[in-house]
């Protein structure tokens, strides 16, 4: 089933309410379409991440910091796809998500940030710099995620 853009954003902005306001679990069919929502910008993050090491491998500044653009507006919304109730179904997702709010939110900023940081160190074309950045994107921002919010495959 494909969503069209309008769905998608009326998802990202009922769960983006809901947490921004503290409001109570959303409905079962909202937390539902924002488990779907997430799963696809985790997916689409995943891709982009293999985007940027064929860019490191090439050399290739543009590609990595497009790459690196795209992960970074990506990562703008992670959180409102997390809305209180959005726990059930087939998810990696931790409690410790909503136990610890603040936490996953300073997390997802240092995401935030990293990307937007490698996206700048790829306009020079450096490719040692690219690598490093990028694996302090991928330490301070996925892996300091995956690891207390995201259980094992």
């Amino acid at each position: 089933m494909t969503m069209s853009w309008k769905s998608g954003a009326l998802g990202a902005l009922i769960a983006a309410g809901a947490v921004a306001t503290g409001a109570a679990a959303v409905s079962a069919a909202d937390a539902a379409l924002a488990l779907k929502q997430r799963q696809a910008v985790m997916s689409s993050i995943g891709a982009h991440m293999g985007g940027i090491k064929g860019g490191l491998a090439a050399g290739n500044g543009e590609v990595v910091e497009a790459h690196a653009k795209a992960i970074n507006g990506l990562a703008t919304v992670i959180p409102s796809f997390f809305p209180p109730g959005s726990d059930k179904g087939k998810t990696r997702a931790k409690p410790e998500i909503w136990q610890k709010w603040s936490e996953f939110e300073a997390v997802n900023a240092k995401l935030v940030e990293e990307s937007g940081k490698l996206a700048e160190v790829a306009k020079g074309g450096d490719k040692a710099a690219m690598a490093a950045q990028f694996g302090k994107m991928g330490k301070e921002g996925c892996g300091a995620c995956h690891k207390p919010f995201r259980t094992e495959k």
